[in-house]
């Protein structure tokens, strides 16, 4: 009898398998892949969990976005990262509760009751609204893509030293954000410097934001690229502070950190690079009063510079030439606190409440102004709300989710934004606490850095739309809150709570 090796039985197996993948993958039919990927994923997780965690994150804050950008038919692997995070969190939760390791601090217990009440809260909104289902099923899955994410971290019982390679991993990303960012304005931003993306709207270097993706005739997800600098930033002066980089090499982090904010349309970061500082010295500052005038007066130096450099930038404005700062200023004042439009909207950053209030207190839609519209309602830009959503079918052109707040505001209503407050409250308490108690310690510019992190995620809410929708974003958040939480649950242990 002839014997055939074990290993070319399984390759007999698995030879054809790939075949038939590869070709499904080729032709665009994804379901069939991930419904056979499905269960090798689970075993994978369930031997490697750690390992999975840092696959969704890269996979969340790297790949997605840049296949976004150049491989648009690839889009589809933002949902394998979204089924990756609950596949996570769901494999954790379960052997953590099994095994009996689940122990909360206050400040966790505390957060997930928050969180708790937000997914409640936009269920409800959902059930008892009469809209399309597809549009709550992708809404719900916007809001809550990556909280697997965050469970799988938080029961997962890293140590101080573990759970701080998550902030570390920010920085790192930050510093490899430059590349991407000049081959885009070098390269992709010419190919939308052109009257017609310009009819439509379409600001050329908005392309610009690294690994965070984009449409290349449409918006960009620049705004992460500000986020992810402020707080990175923020970690390497916190740094300085404990002494663990010198000032050289502060500016030389600096420096990468800050060359792609020269070339993209984030312009936020004039704000939330100097709030993000302020909470890393803020209590040298209110201790020298002569010292928080002279950083003022750098910070509104470097304000000014960025500013400058931007509006000079060709296609700034969405045309081909160079702007000018006055023009630029003045046409910024207008689209976030006049009347006019932010880009092809009718609404802008400040009018969008007004309508909101309009359209929902004075009409006495009381129900809507406390659980809204359910999630998914301000989506008129994915392929599965298309005309159904009251986006595009009530208020089409008005971008009623200009921001996350005003999205927040239509989609969970008023009791869905205090629940992200208390969420953001929560993280920004618990990380207060840890900065006095890690004083001294190789963590503290690491807990310093978490705090200064939720005044700028608070402040990005009255920006845009991130932080209900956007992959990126919500990555972030997850890695900024789960290492608080896993600080908290700590120094619960290690006082014997």
């Amino acid at each position: 009898m002839i014997r055939i090796n074990p290993g070319l039985r399984i390759f007999a197996l698995v030879a054809p398998l790939c075949l038939i993948l590869g070709w499904l993958i080729g032709v665009g039919w994804y379901p069939p892949v991930i419904i056979v990927l499905a269960p090798f994923a689970g075993l994978a997780i369930l031997a490697r969990p750690r390992a999975a965690v840092w696959l969704a994150l890269l996979g969340a804050l790297v790949v997605a976005g840049l296949l976004q950008l150049y491989v648009p038919k690839w889009q589809a692997v933002r949902w394998l990262v979204s089924l990756l995070g609950v596949a996570i969190g769901a494999v954790v939760l379960i052997s953590s509760l099994w095994a009996g390791r689940v122990k909360l601090s206050e400040d966790s217990r505390r957060f997930f009751f928050w969180a708790a009440a937000l997914f409640v809260i936009a269920f409800l909104a959902n059930m008892l609204q009469s809209g399309s289902i597809a549009v709550a099923a992708v809404g719900l899955k916007s809001y809550f893509q990556l909280w697997g994410l965050l469970l799988a971290i938080v029961f997962m019982g890293y140590t101080a030293a573990e759970a701080g390679r998550f902030l570390y991993f920010l920085l790192g990303l930050a510093l490899i954000q430059w590349p991407f960012a000049l081959h885009q304005y070098f390269v992709l931003v010419p190919k939308r410097t052109n009257d017609l993306d310009a009819a439509q709207g379409v600001v050329p270097v908005d392309i610009v934001s690294g690994t965070f993706g984009g449409n290349l005739h449409g918006g960009g997800l620049s705004m992460d690229s500000a986020v992810l600098a402020s707080i990175t930033l923020a970690l390497a002066f916190a740094l300085k502070r404990s002494e663990r980089l010198s000032r050289n090499q502060v500016l030389l982090f600096s420096a990468f950190i800050l060359l792609p904010m020269l070339f993209n349309e984030a312009k936020a970061i004039v704000v939330l690079l100097p709030m993000a500082l302020f909470t890393v010295y803020r209590d040298k500052l209110l201790k020298n009063p002569l010292q928080f005038i002279g950083g003022s007066i750098v910070a509104i130096a470097l304000v000014g510079g960025l500013l400058a450099g931007y509006s000079m930038l060709p296609g700034a404005g969405g045309g081909k030439q160079a702007g000018r700062l006055d023009s630029f200023l003045k046409d910024s004042v207008l689209t976030n606190f006049g009347e006019r439009g932010y880009g092809r909207s009718l609404l802008n950053r400040t009018t969008v409440y007004r309508h909101w209030f309009e359209e929902n207190v004075i009409k006495g839609s009381f129900d809507k102004v406390l659980i809204g519209h359910g999630p998914g309602a301000t989506n008129s830009g994915s392929a599965v709300s298309g005309d159904v959503s009251i986006a595009a079918k009530r208020y089409r052109g008005y971008n009623i989710g200009l921001t996350s707040l005003s999205a927040l505001l239509w989609e969970v209503g008023v009791l869905g934004v205090l629940a992200v407050a208390g969420m953001m409250w929560t993280l920004y308490r618990s990380a207060s606490a840890l900065v006095d108690s890690q004083l001294g310690t190789a963590h503290w510019p690491l807990v310093l850095t978490a705090k200064a992190a939720i005044p700028v995620f608070v402040f990005s809410l009255f920006l845009i739309n991130y932080f209900v929708i956007d992959l990126g974003m919500q990555a972030m958040f997850v890695t900024v809150a789960s290492y608080i939480l896993c600080m908290s649950n700590l120094e619960d242990s290690r006082r014997g709570r």
